[in-house]
């Protein structure tokens, strides 16, 4: 039995090591608004998920929703890329980390709802890192499609490539003077693994990104969340500068990501931009 799991971890982490390469030298970065595509893919990222406790007391959790937007019955599986400072080379090749469907395909993590999604139905995951990884985690979340029942009868291995969408709610469960439940926190949509910042890109201008909308007072506060999707051997150095509303430069940073790092900012205009008052 554990040598049938090693084999499917050695195959299975192949493939999804061929579907990382395919982004070239990249990153996800997402703030409070998104790129505007369309996100159908077989690999997708949400950059930012979270559980345990946030900034101003908040208790984070992060809910999953992948749609089958194929033709197809297709499974899925999902990787926790572990927030902060961490080379995720090797967590990202044990198979014993990844969440799938089917229990004899050697995943340590199984949810069967994973497992045949038919075309047009949706999975939803309620607080997908504590139930999955465990709580006081903080990361990106790696997704992968194909079709159901073909991971290991493809060359290589891993599964024939399928279309789904991917939303995620990262949020802070609480209620109200009442005892009524209550929530606040930000949809994150899922980027597909084509929509990357790629340094090699200058000339199309796919080199960069803008983020609008960043608000840091009493009332709102504003994390980002930095993704290396590269290969295993690729570390990225990424600048991030600040503008003012008026288009003013207030401060720059430099982020080094190692191979398949992410890292997350929470109250980013103090704890990434060094300022000391809102804006």
């Amino acid at each position: 039995v554990v040598g049938a799991g090693k084999l499917n971890s050695e195959a299975e982490v192949g493939m999804r090591w061929y579907r990382i390469a395919l982004a070239l030298a990249a990153f996800a970065l997402m703030g409070t608004s998104a790129f505007a595509v369309f996100r159908a893919a077989d690999m997708v990222v949400v950059p930012t998920a979270a559980s345990g406790t946030g900034a101003n007391s908040t208790v984070l959790r992060t809910d999953l929703e992948i749609m089958n937007v194929d033709t197809v019955a297709v499974d899925v599986q999902v990787v926790l890329l572990p927030c902060c400072g961490i080379d995720n080379s090797t967590w990202f090749d044990t198979i014993a980390n990844v969440l799938g469907g089917r229990t004899e395909e050697g995943f340590g993590h199984v949810d069967a709802r994973l497992a045949g999604i038919q075309p047009g139905a949706a999975v939803y995951i309620d607080d997908v890192v504590t139930t999955t990884w465990g709580a006081s985690q903080t990361g990106a979340l790696v997704v992968f499609a194909y079709e159901a029942g073909t991971l290991m009868t493809t060359t290589p291995p891993g599964g024939t490539p399928k279309l789904v969408i991917v939303n995620s709610r990262s949020y802070s469960l609480g209620s109200d003077t009442s005892g009524n439940p209550i929530t606040y926190g930000q949809q994150v949509p899922g980027l597909p693994w084509h929509d990357y910042i790629d340094p090699n890109r200058s000339g199309k201008g796919w080199d960069h990104a803008f983020i609008t909308g960043l608000r840091e007072d009493a009332n709102y506060s504003t994390s980002i969340g930095l993704v290396n999707i590269s290969d295993r051997l690729t570390t990225l150095e990424v600048t991030l500068t600040l503008f003012a509303a008026d288009g003013t430069s207030l401060s720059t940073a430099t982020v080094t990501l190692l191979p398949l790092e992410q890292d997350q900012f929470d109250q980013a205009y103090y704890n990434l931009f060094d300022n000391t008052t809102d804006q």
